[in-house]
């Protein structure tokens, strides 16, 4: 083997300092490109790559050689290339609320809808109950409730005049009603007037009463079907309400989510539950039935939104 001596200068890589675009090295911004083990640093980037579960990196080295930094920083990188995962939350069942549903919204986008919804709600709580003290409602409302009266007042009216016209008096009494003949006077016959009638005017006119008492008993057991027609006027009139007050709040959440077929069919689960219990948000005077030491939940909210993954204010993929 031939050997050559080496002058000093051939061992020595000048660096002219004029040539440096700084004056120290304070003014760098620190680089995150590991130098050297490409090797190394291809395999991990090749394990990480891997879009599967079950599969692992495992780093082996002489301890204070940097291994855990070059990792973060390989990791680092490849999560600015990875799309941020989706957000999720539960919101209610309507159909079975033991079983609440999970949402799957792009990243950021669930805790704007939790916030929306909060917002949703606020403005429920005051457009129902102000809704139903409106003059409209009260309106409404009160015509239903005279037309019910005045049905069964023109009903009993048309009973008393059939009544009349064979001497007979319909009188209203605490218990209810009864019916009694009149004289000449157009009064009621007391006792001992009927006794002095003969007994075939008596007859007649126990057969005609007994004839009138089985049509009223006809006519007061069509009161109660009635009175039910006006309660079912009054809750649609209840429900209808209701969709005003909150179609113009669910009508915006519509179109800001319109491109989200699961909020969407959520949004017309909210919708139809408070069209079924608008009951529960009107203003009342009575304080709910409630077990000893348990205060009432807010029925509102049922419509809150529970965010269990948020992605809000990332911009690459979350490293653990």
């Amino acid at each position: 083997m031939n050997h050559h001596r080496l002058d000093p200068s051939l061992l020595f890589k000048p660096c002219p300092e004029q040539e440096l675009p700084f004056e120290t090295t304070a003014e760098l911004e620190p680089t995150e490109v590991v130098i050297g083990q490409q090797r190394a640093l291809g395999a991990v980037q090749f394990g990480i790559r891997i879009d599967g579960n079950g599969y692992n990196v495992f780093a082996l080295g002489p301890s204070g050689i940097g291994k855990l930094t070059a990792l973060r920083q390989v990791i680092a990188q490849e999560s600015n290339n990875r799309p941020l995962p989706s957000d999720w939350c539960y919101v209610n069942n309507f159909a079975d609320p033991g079983k609440p549903k999970a949402l799957r919204l792009a990243p950021g986008r669930g805790n704007r809808f939790r916030k929306d919804m909060e917002q949703f709600v606020e403005e429920l709580s005051t457009a129902i109950p102000a809704a139903f003290e409106g003059d409209e409602y009260r309106s409404r409302a009160e015509e239903f409730a005279e037309e019910a009266k005045e049905r069964e007042l023109q009903a009993l009216n048309t009973l008393r005049q059939e009544a009349a016209e064979q001497r007979i008096i319909l009188i209203e009494t605490p218990t209810g009603y009864a019916f009694a003949p009149m004289n000449e006077s157009n009064e009621v016959l007391d006792p001992e007037q009927f006794k002095k009638l003969s007994e075939h005017e008596q007859d007649q006119i126990q057969e005609t009463v007994l004839a009138l008492q089985q049509k009223l008993q006809k006519l007061l057991r069509k009161f109660p079907g009635w009175r039910k027609e006006t309660k079912e006027k009054i809750k649609q009139l209840n429900k209808e309400i209701a969709r005003l007050a909150v179609n113009h709040l669910i009508k915006a959440l519509r179109t800001e989510y319109a491109d989200s077929e699961a909020i969407l069919d959520y949004l017309d689960g909210v919708e139809q539950d408070i069209s079924d219990h608008v009951d529960q948000f009107r203003p009342t005077q009575e304080a709910p039935m409630v077990p000893f030491g348990m205060a009432p939940r807010p029925p509102f909210e049922r419509y809150q939104v529970n965010l269990i993954v948020d992605h809000s204010g990332q911009e690459t993929v979350p490293v653990v």
